[in-house]
């Protein structure tokens, strides 16, 4: 959750902030009503984008980031089958034994 947490606030603050920066150097007057309504409406939709993108990721961290972070160190489940497929083997071979 600590991963989701700093993923959010990399998404939501940083790329928020970057993104709107290159908005707020555009000088207009008050006047200048069609550009002063793009430059907000763009600002505006890269604001709900921000927050929806880092609540998305935040969400997947948090419910696959534990089988990722798993699998990143090699620990995915699949050397479980043949671990046990192995000593399945064994047990048969020292049960035809007996």
């Amino acid at each position: 959750m600590g991963l989701g947490c700093l993923v959010n606030v990399l998404v939501d603050e940083i790329f928020l902030f970057i993104s709107v920066e290159q908005f707020t150097g555009v000088v207009t007057s008050v006047y200048n009503f069609h550009t002063n309504f793009i430059i907000g409406a763009i600002t505006g939709l890269l604001t709900i984008f921000a927050k929806i993108a880092s609540a998305i990721i935040m969400w997947n961290l948090i419910i696959k980031g534990p089988s990722w972070a798993l699998s990143l160190v090699g620990i995915d489940g699949k050397q479980s089958e043949m671990i046990s497929q192995g000593m399945e083997n064994t047990l048969n071979k020292r049960a035809n034994i007996v």
